[in-house]
């Protein structure tokens, strides 16, 4: 699961955001950009009676200003977690929060890690 957090972490650099304002889960910093990430284990898929591949899923949700514009690096930071190597990335939309004056650009992708024959 390092490797998939680590491959987000870049993708987010990609977009100016720091490596230390990328959350597993929850976001406790103060930074005006930051993405929070959330990674769930799928079923492992099998071959030859052995586990060959796990499946991770994930959520890479980038949290901003709401003045800022967004949209211009939506296509890039897909193509960037595509060669990341991520699965079925999506752009899953966008939310505001005026109370808090943020806005949250939602992703959503799967990573495959394959595992060494024994």
């Amino acid at each position: 699961m390092d490797e998939l957090f680590n491959k987000l972490v870049s993708a987010a650099a990609s977009i100016n955001i720091p490596a230390d304002a990328v959350a597993d889960g929850m976001y406790y910093g103060t930074a005006e950009r930051y993405v929070v990430v959330q990674i769930m284990i799928s079923p492992t898929f099998w071959g030859n009676d052995s586990p060959l591949v796990d499946r991770y899923s994930f959520y890479f949700d980038v949290y901003i200003p709401i003045k800022e514009q967004y949209r211009a690096w939506v296509a890039a930071l897909r193509r960037k977690l595509e060669e990341l190597g991520m699965n079925e990335v999506n752009y899953q939309g966008q939310e505001q929060d005026t109370e808090a004056d943020k806005r949250c650009v939602m992703f959503n992708g799967s990573y495959d890690i394959y595992r060494e024959e024994e």
